[in-house]
């Protein structure tokens, strides 16, 4: 969620702490966000870690917050890369 807008819903598909692998089906409202996303991706594969910083920060300051189904506490600070594959987020 970015405020009130759903972005999309992640679902748990395997756990290989610290990362938490799921499939990622976006919301309307993601596609706006989704190069973003996708800046980040590519930094990181490119082992561009200035870069990737940078990418990072940008979605950072877009304070998305991941509410967990099960009512646990909201999770604001997290790392999530979305491939459209297999995406995988840490907190």
């Amino acid at each position: 969620m970015k405020g009130d807008v759903l972005l999309g819903a992640l679902t748990l598909t395997k756990t290989d702490q610290p990362f938490y692998y799921c499939s990622f089906q976006p919301a309307p409202a993601f596609a706006e966000l989704a190069p973003l996303f996708a800046a980040e991706l590519r930094s990181l594969e490119a082992d561009d870690m200035g870069q990737w910083l940078l990418d990072f920060e940008l979605i950072e300051a877009l304070r998305i917050t991941l509410f967990p189904l099960d009512g646990s506490i909201p999770i604001a600070e997290f790392l999530l890369h979305v491939s459209g594959k297999e995406d995988l987020f840490r907190y």
